[in-house]
C-alpha cells in the first residue's frame, strides 16, 4: 500500500479554512477549536500508526471537535442551511465509513475516502460557523 501520510497531511489542513471563516466571523472557540483538530490530525498523518499515543489523540479530539460543531449547528442552522448540512452530514459519514471498509480490504482508494471526509468536514463547519 502506497504511504497516504502527504494527501491526509494535505487535507487535514483543509481544518483551516474554517479556522480562518470563523475568525472573520468574529468567532472564537469553534474556529480555535478547529485549529486544535488540525495540528493534531495533521501530526497523527505524519507517522499514521494505530495504537499510538498521537493515534489515541487524534480520536479523542476529532470527536470531542465533531461533537461540539454538531451540537452548535443543532442549535443554530436553521432552513435551507440546516437542509445542506443534513445532506452533507450523510456525506461525512459516507465518506468515513467506505474509507474504513476500503482500508480494511488494502484497497489503496481508502486515502481518497478519507481525503473526501476531511474535506465535507471542512464544509460542514464552515456553514456550523456561518449560521452559529
Amino acid at each position: 500500500m502506497s504511504d497516504p501520510k502527504y494527501p491526509l497531511i494535505l487535507s487535514s489542513g483543509l481544518f483551516l479554512l474554517p479556522v480562518i471563516f470563523g475568525f472573520y466571523k468574529n468567532k472564537r472557540f469553534l474556529p480555535a477549536v478547529s485549529f486544535i483538530c488540525m495540528l493534531v490530525s495533521m501530526n497523527y498523518w505524519k507517522h499514521p500508526e494505530t495504537n499510538t499515543p498521537q493515534h489515541q489523540t487524534d480520536l479523542i479530539i476529532s470527536k470531542i471537535t465533531g461533537i461540539l460543531f454538531f451540537l452548535q449547528g443543532y442549535r443554530n442552522v436553521r432552513g435551507f442551511y440546516r437542509f445542506i448540512g443534513f445532506i452533507n452530514a450523510f456525506i461525512i459519514i459516507s465518506c468515513y465509513l467506505e474509507s474504513c471498509k476500503l482500508y480494511i480490504r488494502n484497497d489503496e482508494q481508502w486515502i481518497r475516502w478519507h481525503m473526501a471526509f476531511h474535506l465535507f468536514t471542512a464544509i460542514n463547519k464552515m456553514i456550523v460557523l456561518q449560521n452559529g
